[in-house]
């Protein structure tokens, strides 16, 4: 297989591991919420603000889907989301 075959099959073994959860590695942070949308959060994390789509936002984390602006508290997050951020 050529190069360009290896990578495309490369990132949709990515694609698919992300999709299905594979990973489950998590990265906590504390952030506040600056601004709430249908599917995402504006939150402040080191005095910088990021949007984080609520399909990365573990469960477990105190800042969530139903978090307000003004909230403050533990944002867990999955590592690829962290990463792709910068905040890792």
């Amino acid at each position: 297989m050529g190069d360009i075959a290896n990578f495309i099959i490369g990132r949709l073994a990515e694609q698919d591991d992300f999709m299905s959860g594979a990973s489950d590695k998590t990265v906590s942070v504390e952030a506040e919420v600056i601004h709430k949308t249908e599917k995402a959060l504006l939150c402040l994390i080191h005095d910088e603000e990021f949007w984080i789509p609520f399909s990365q936002i573990v469960d477990e984390s105190s800042i969530n889907p139903i978090s307000e602006p003004e909230d403050f508290g533990e944002l867990i997050i999955t590592e690829w989301i962290a990463e792709k951020k910068g905040l890792i």
